[in-house]
């Protein structure tokens, strides 16, 4: 596995096949920058596959008690907690977290320079995350042109970005190719109990 630093963020790359497969996948809010790495060893991929995994550009306070935890973007927690504490759900389908923006621009960087390093174009590239790094790649695939393989978001809430936003990706089918599918929060069992329903052959067809 190579560590370089592409587009402004630091970037996990495993082996492969120049010009073949690329997975990319974005890990969440306050986990590090390697936390989805193991998953290398639980997808269905073809043969010669790269996976790439960036790590978010904010460092958080050890008060998170994880240590390398990341962010994409920081989480207004006093807001999240009067929200919570309200009488019943409130509308969200209208906001946007503060710096999702840049984070997405950051991510799009990152895609670019990785396609040149890797050689592997959009057709052949599936990008996807956990929590907060799913709401990222869904909004970076709503706000770009690139006709990405598949996109593939484990447990995440949505943002308004992820709805309605610009860009070819909405009405490009390429884009829901992999199957959305909730992985379970308990890692160890999720890779001996669903390891062969992830599958990325399809969308590399």
């Amino acid at each position: 596995m190579r560590d370089v630093t592409l587009g402004g963020l630091r970037v996990r790359i495993t082996d492969g096949d120049d010009g073949g497969p690329l997975i990319v996948l974005l890990h969440g809010f306050g986990a590090p920058g390697d936390d989805l790495v193991p998953l290398v060893n639980v997808f269905d991929v073809p043969p010669g596959t790269r996976f790439a995994f960036p790590e978010a550009p904010l460092d958080l306070p050890p008060s998170f008690g994880i240590g390398g935890a990341r962010a994409w973007w920081m989480i207004d927690f006093e807001k999240l907690e009067q929200a919570m504490s309200g009488a019943g759900p409130r509308d969200i389908a209208g906001e946007q977290p503060d710096g999702l923006p840049g984070a997405r621009s950051l991510v799009i960087a990152m895609l670019e320079a990785l396609q040149e390093e890797v050689g592997a174009p959009p057709e052949r590239t599936v990008l996807g995350g956990f929590s907060q790094g799913a709401m990222l790649s869904c909004d970076v695939a709503l706000h770009t042109d690139r006709p990405f393989a598949g996109l593939v978001r484990m447990p995440e809430i949505g943002t308004s970005g992820s709805v309605g936003a610009p860009g070819a990706a909405r009405g490009n089918p390429t884009t829901a190719r992999v199957a959305y599918r909730r992985a379970s929060l308990n890692w160890p069992r999720y890779r001996r109990s669903r390891r062969s329903s992830w599958s990325f052959l399809p969308a590399f067809s």
